[in-house]
C-alpha cells in the first residue's frame, strides 16, 4: 500500500500539478494553503516546488491569454467580444494523442 502512495503522493515534483492548481483556483483556499501544505508535507524542498507551480500558473495564463486574444474579434473601439470562435477555428496547437482520439470519436 505505501508502494502505491509514494508512486503518486511520496514526491512533490511528480504529483499531477493539477492537484496543486485545483486547490489554488478554489476561491476557498487560494495560493497560502497550497504554500501550507507543501512547506508541512515536503518542508526541505517547498520553496523548489512552489517556483514550479508558480511557472506553472505563468505558463497556462499566458497560454489562456494569447487563445482569448485569438478568439475576440472586435469592432472599432469597443473591447465587447462580438463573436467567439470555437477551438476548432483557431487552429490551436493538437494536444495529446488521447485527447485527439475522444474528439474524433466524438464527432
Amino acid at each position: 500500500m505505501r508502494e502505491k502512495y509514494n508512486k503518486y503522493w511520496g514526491d512533490a515534483k511528480k504529483i499531477n500539478f493539477l492537484v496543486y492548481l485545483a486547490s489554488i483556483f478554489d476561491l476557498r483556499h487560494k495560493m497560502e494553503f497550497v504554500n501550507f501544505g507543501i512547506k508541512l508535507l515536503f518542508p526541505d524542498i517547498a520553496d523548489e516546488v512552489m517556483k514550479m507551480i508558480d511557472k506553472e500558473l505563468h505558463s497556462l495564463f499566458d497560454e489562456y491569454s494569447s487563445i482569448s486574444e485569438r478568439a475576440m474579434v472586435y469592432e472599432g473601439q469597443s473591447s465587447i467580444p462580438t463573436k467567439v470562435s470555437n477551438s476548432s477555428e483557431l487552429n490551436l496547437p493538437k494536444t495529446s494523442l488521447a485527447m485527439q482520439q475522444y474528439l474524433l470519436k466524438k464527432q
